[in-house]
């Protein structure tokens, strides 16, 4: 009976309106950029030292590729006439082998360019702190990888000219760290696959255009914008330059006083003096 009342009593009143709207999220409390930077770059740092494959396993494939070419090379490691255009190539090879495996770099950091992705989208942290962090630790390696690729092989093995290593290596890392912002921008495509071919074909033209194949001048438009654009056309002749420049005499060539005598070269225009190689063929010379 209790109940009946209770039910007999019961009047049913209009409640609100229901509303299917939605009310916006709260704003995440994201730390100071300075302390979003410092933990990103502590982060990346452990993950460096737990899989060192990304630079510790680079830097030990540059190290026994390059030697492979230096002991190849072995008979340039006499600087004279007849070796240069050998210890040119040898250049050539030491710096377009390690530039071509920033492949690795593709598709190790497309998984990490997922995470980032997903952590910057829940607010987590700014993606400048992201690119700042990873920067910094990108120099210190790229130097890291330099010294690993031609320490050895260049200056050991191959006696390279030792009064401008520092210059030499540093050119070499601004490459590497060149190809490696080209591997961070093919590992934003979701197939990884695709962005390690779209890294080798970069790597091929600019290895293509680098100078050594073909004259700039000789390159038709539109594929001499690659001649400007490409981080190899500027690194080889650099490294070269370094290379070479302080050698002030060398075996088997011999000045000439003017450059209209017979077997004379002008190849350096204004800024040095004729010479002729009396002991080599021309092309050698």
């Amino acid at each position: 009976e209790a109940v009946g009342l209770v039910l007999d009593a019961f009047r049913p009143t209009a409640g609100p309106a229901a509303t299917h709207a939605f009310s916006p999220l709260p704003k995440t409390n994201q730390a100071p950029f300075p302390r979003q930077t410092w933990c990103l770059l502590r982060k990346l740092c452990k993950l460096t030292y737990k899989d060192p494959t990304l630079y510790l396993g680079r830097a030990v494939a540059f190290l026994l590729a390059n030697s492979f070419f230096a002991v190849v090379y072995i008979r340039a490691r006499v600087v004279k006439q007849e070796q240069i255009v050998s210890r040119m190539f040898l250049t050539m090879w030491l710096v377009g082998v390690p530039a071509a495996l920033g492949v690795v770099s593709t598709f190790a950091l497309n998984g990490e360019v997922q995470a980032v992705r997903r952590e910057v989208r829940d607010g987590m942290y700014h993606p400048v702190a992201y690119v700042l962090a990873h920067t910094s630790l990108q120099l210190p390696m790229m130097v890291f990888l330099a010294i690993s690729a031609i320490g050895v092989p260049a200056y050991a093995i191959a006696d390279f000219n030792a009064s401008n290593f520092v210059q030499f290596t540093l050119v070499y890392a601004l490459m590497l760290w060149a190809f490696e912002c080209i591997a961070q921008l093919c590992s934003l495509l979701r197939n990884p696959l695709l962005g390690m071919l779209g890294f080798l074909n970069t790597w091929f033209a600019s290895f293509l255009f680098c100078g050594i194949f073909l004259r700039k001048t000789d390159v038709i438009w539109p594929f001499r914008a690659f001649t400007y654009l490409l981080p190899l056309a500027w690194a080889f002749p650099s490294l070269n330059y370094f290379e070479f420049i302080d050698y002030e005499s060398i075996g088997g060539a011999e000045a000439c006083s003017n450059v209209t005598e017979a077997g004379c070269f002008d190849v350096l225009g204004a800024n040095g003096p004729p010479f002729r190689c009396p002991d080599l063929q021309p092309q050698q010379c």
